[in-house]
């Protein structure tokens, strides 16, 4: 279970992406496209394509994780 501090922004991908990304690239589109740091503790919400999986990328303090979650 992921516990989400009060003070956590939740940012939402409206774009689907490829899941054939990994960590890293996830990472670049949290960047590049919703210009914010992943590591800075905010949750980052994506859809698949065939908008039947979500992917939620964090940094839990030590490392950056995946949660995928399907709809």
């Amino acid at each position: 279970m992921i516990q989400i501090p009060a003070t956590a922004d939740i940012l939402v991908m409206h774009e689907p992406i490829s899941f054939r990304n990994g960590i890293d690239g996830t990472s670049a589109i949290a960047r590049l496209v919703l210009k914010h740091e992943p590591m800075d503790g905010a949750f980052f919400v994506f859809r698949n394509k065939a908008c039947h999986s979500l992917r939620i990328l964090f940094f839990d303090g030590n490392h950056s994780q995946f949660s995928p979650t399907s709809i």
